[in-house]
């Protein structure tokens, strides 16, 4: 099945990144030996759930697991207060908020 596939994907991904380096998405694919195209179906589901941090930077993409912005992505989600809209369930931690 094809969802598995991208599941597994996802996970290789997410071991890469969890290296703890910014890596555009051409790197990524060489490093785990996957097409374009499942790199970025791979990316798609891991930032479907907030697992992953991906940005814009002098005309390239790159995907990180967010550690590096100050981010945690996975059961929470740690946003700067500047940028969160904070939900009924949000609490207050040290400047951020925890979603």
């Amino acid at each position: 099945m094809e969802l598995e596939k991208i599941g597994e994907n996802a996970g290789k991904v997410w071991h890469v990144l969890n290296e703890g380096r910014e890596l555009t998405i051409p790197e990524l694919s060489r490093r785990i030996d996957l097409s374009h195209e499942d790199t970025t179906l791979a990316i798609g589901w891991l930032a479907r759930e907030n697992k992953i941090y991906i940005q814009r930077k002098n005309g390239q993409i790159l995907v990180s697991d967010g550690i590096q912005q100050g981010l945690y992505f996975g059961e929470y989600i740690i946003k700067s207060v500047s940028k969160v809209h904070m939900p009924a369930d949000a609490f207050l931690l040290s400047g951020y908020f925890i979603s």
